[in-house]
């Protein structure tokens, strides 16, 4: 039996600042295409017809034409089934599917319905899991939200920070109010990706208290209290005060990057100042240390 039935396609393209970010200029993309409803068997083929992939600069990584009889190897046809929705588990299908290329463009026949993608990249068979890392980076769901920041100052040249990125969640934290945190920053709603670490950049007169080469970040989910906790030691000691002003700037990538791609724009740097220290406190910490 055959029944007919509406069939739609989507296409959606991929940032190649995403794609140079997690494998330089190894790889580039078409955009992806889907056929909707998706997991239906076709009777007949039908012909889809996707662009092939652009490098950064504009220019394809292969050169497709003069190969007349051949498909260039790096040049890989990728494919996803899965319905609903399910995120997409690519396969690379290229060996069993004819691709034919007119200009700038190629075509190919398929009898179901699902997502397509074509990849150009060095190493063939690592297309699947490549393909697999663009793709969950460029559906990660942005929301916007915003940072904050507690502290308190337990000695003149140490402090203790509390940071949370926050969607809809009450500003005013119990837990730090009743432990003597002063709130000291707070952004503007910003636009921040879900399931990804904010990396922390510090300059000015404060720097956090971690193991050498570690940066410290922040692990974003919305609706939830994402909190980071660490310590803050001051550069100078003569000037307490100038000592305990910051800046914290808020990026998407870690320090360590590939030289070729460009600096990093931060989401937000907020301005921080320590607290002014009390003795009281300094007393409460020593008496903690100390077990009274």
């Amino acid at each position: 039996l055959t029944k007919t039935i509406k069939v739609s396609v989507q296409a959606q393209p991929v940032p190649q600042e995403i794609v140079a970010r997690l494998h330089g200029n190894r790889v580039a993309v078409s955009p992806i295409v889907t056929v909707e409803p998706r997991r239906r068997k076709f009777h007949k083929p039908i012909t889809l017809c996707i662009p092939l992939p652009q490098s950064s600069n504009k220019g394809m990584l292969t050169q497709y034409s003069g190969q007349p009889g051949q498909e260039p190897p790096t040049l890989r046809l990728l494919c996803s089934i899965t319905g609903g929705s399910a995120p997409a588990q690519w396969e690379d299908i290229t060996g069993t599917t004819q691709l034919t290329f007119t200009g700038e463009d190629v075509s190919f026949t398929t009898t179901v319905s699902a997502r397509f993608w074509l990849m150009d990249c060095q190493t063939p068979r690592d297309a699947a899991r490549m393909a697999q890392e663009v793709y969950n980076e460029a559906i990660s769901v942005p929301y916007m939200a915003r940072f904050l920041i507690f502290a308190r100052r337990t000695f003149p040249n140490e402090g203790q920070l509390r940071l949370f990125c926050m969607t809809d969640d009450r500003e005013d934290k119990t837990l730090e109010k009743q432990e003597h945190f002063i709130e000291i920053a707070k952004s503007k709603d910003v636009e921040v990706l879900s399931g990804r670490h904010q990396f922390l950049e510090f300059s000015g007169n404060i720097f956090p208290i971690t193991k050498s080469g570690d940066q410290l970040s922040l692990y974003f989910l919305p609706f939830q209290e994402n909190r980071l906790a660490f310590m803050i030691k001051t550069r100078a000691r003569t000037d307490n005060e100038a000592a305990a002003d910051g800046r914290i700037s808020f990026m998407k990538e870690p320090k360590m990057r590939a030289e070729s791609l460009p600096p990093q724009t931060p989401l937000c740097t907020l301005a921080v100042t320590l607290p002014e220290y009390t003795g009281p406190v300094i007393l409460l910490e020593i008496k903690k240390y100390i077990g009274i």
